[in-house]
């Protein structure tokens, strides 16, 4: 069903990311499925910090998404990657020069305060010596503390490569963190996957822990509550064997591969050719104006103390949708079900389609609500990358073999072992056999049907591998000794 689902449905998307897609792939000439993981990695990160999404009986979950997309050197995925991802480079660009304002207007301020705090402590600390109570200046000094100035900072969000302590500290100051990169062999085979439970565990939104990170009163007491991890890797197909060969066992073993959306892209090298009479589009600015508004809003609720996501719901018919995909997704995880061979990555899509409809959703309009629409495009965008997952990771469906050619095969052989165990021909004698003999003791499959054992002599016959003799009633086999070439044990 979904192996020849490999054109990818651009009608399926947002009008916004559309016109931002159609923009990147404009500028860069790559194909339109690898811009489409590029900027869909850059919504996951950006939104990823402001909005969960609740499914059906469920707490509310992460909206991250983890992309792999297998491109070959030359296929400009590091301009790719840096086009998608500029707007992360404007807000912390903005965050940076707003830091610094504040810092400059706020040096008398905190000096104040803590000429203040200073004040409030030595109190207590007479009222403590003379064994007074302390109760009233206790509360003073939990009301000065809320006077405190916000703690300015720049997040880090953006890692090409980094060892999951680091992960674990950046997440305590910031709600989405991500693994970017447009040349992926670092940090697949690099500190970012040594622990790769701790990333699955990551995309279930589970708190981010590493053994190594420092106490956590080193950082103070952190607003983030849930992990939101968004993973885009671009990387070559070699660098991506090495990476399987070393850990790709565990990585399937783990489910961390039954969590991403893959995807193998055609090479669009020899056609990428200058087209100057093209009229300049400008598709990115608003999904860029749209992504930032997200990011600065964000940083101020962080800074301000008063972080919390905002949670996406389906509407009641998208519910209904999606209730039903994932009951088809289940039926399909039987033994003869179409995700019979992907039964672990079957276990995801629903959750993978509830996140990519609420990315979409949110990149619409700030809605709480998840619409039927939504959830049908996200469908069918999964869609596509399931179809990639099985050319990428699964054994290429049998192809049917017809019943008088299978047949033939199995009369072929039985010609070759009988010929071959005779010792009575002469070099250029042909060997013959009775069809009344063949019907008796030829391959049983075949023998109990003498229909079967017609069809599949015409089609060695048509092969010209065997003569078909008739004299009256009798029929003979002849057997063709170019072909069968076992002649007294002598091959021709």
């Amino acid at each position: 069903m979904y192996r020849s689902a490999r054109q990818f449905p651009i009608n399926a998307i947002p009008l916004i990311l559309r016109d931002a897609l159609l923009d990147l792939q404009e500028k860069t000439k790559v194909s339109i499925e690898l811009c489409f993981a590029a900027l869909l990695g850059s919504l996951s990160l950006a939104f990823g910090g402001h909005i969960n999404v609740q499914r059906y009986k469920c707490k509310p979950s992460s909206v991250g998404l983890f992309i792999f997309a297998i491109a070959e050197s030359g296929e400009r995925k590091s301009a790719l990657i840096d086009g998608a991802f500029a707007v992360h480079e404007t807000f912390i660009r903005f965050v940076r020069k707003k830091t610094s304002e504040q810092k400059e207007a706020g040096k008398a301020a905190e000096v104040i305060w803590k000429i203040k705090l200073k004040s409030i402590t030595d109190e207590i600390k007479a009222a403590a010596k003379k064994g007074a109570p302390t109760e009233s200046l206790q509360e003073k000094l939990e009301e000065h503390f809320k006077k405190q100035s916000p703690r300015l900072f720049v997040p880090e969000m953006r890692f090409k490569d980094a060892s999951p302590e680091r992960l674990a500290k950046a997440v305590k100051e910031w709600p989405s963190i991500g693994i970017i990169a447009g040349e992926g062999e670092k940090p697949v085979n690099g500190r970012a996957f040594q622990d790769l439970s701790l990333l699955t565990e990551a995309w279930d939104g589970a708190p981010l822990k590493a053994d190594r990170v420092d106490d956590e009163a080193d950082y103070g007491d952190s607003p983030i509550g849930q992990t939101c991890m968004t993973i885009m890797v671009m990387l070559q197909a070699s660098a991506f064997e090495k990476f399987m060969r070393r850990k790709g066992e565990q990585a399937l073993g783990l489910g961390l591969f039954a969590r991403p959306l893959f995807c193998k892209p055609p090479s669009t090298q020899g056609t990428r050719y200058i087209d100057m009479g093209f009229p300049y589009f400008n598709g990115m600015k608003e999904f860029d104006e749209r992504l930032l508004h997200v990011l600065i809003e964000n940083w101020k609720a962080v800074t301000d103390g008063g972080f919390e996501r905002k949670t996406l719901k389906f509407s009641p018919d998208a519910e209904k949708y999606w209730i039903i995909y994932f009951n088809n997704i289940e039926a399909g995880c039987s033994d003869l079900g179409e995700f019979s061979d992907m039964k672990a990555v079957a276990s995801k899509l629903a959750d993978n389609m509830a996140r990519l409809a609420a990315l979409f959703a949110y990149l619409r309009e700030d809605t709480l609500e998840i619409s039927l629409e939504d959830v049908e495009n996200a469908d069918q965008v999964l869609e596509y990358f399931i179809a990639e997952y099985q050319l990428i990771f699964c054994k290429p469906l049998p192809v049917p073999v017809p019943q008088d050619q299978a047949d033939a095969t199995r009369f072929d052989h039985w010609f070759r072992d009988r010929i071959g165990k005779r010792t009575d021909l002469e070099r250029e004698e042909v060997a013959k056999y009775n069809l009344s003999e063949l019907q008796r003791c030829g391959p049983y499959p075949e023998r109990k049907s003498p229909g079967r054992v017609d069809a599949a002599l015409r089609c060695l016959k048509n092969q010209d591998k065997i003569w078909i003799v008739r004299d009256g009633k009798s029929v003979e086999i002849l057997c063709n000794p170019r072909y069968f070439g076992h002649i007294n044990n002598f091959v021709l």
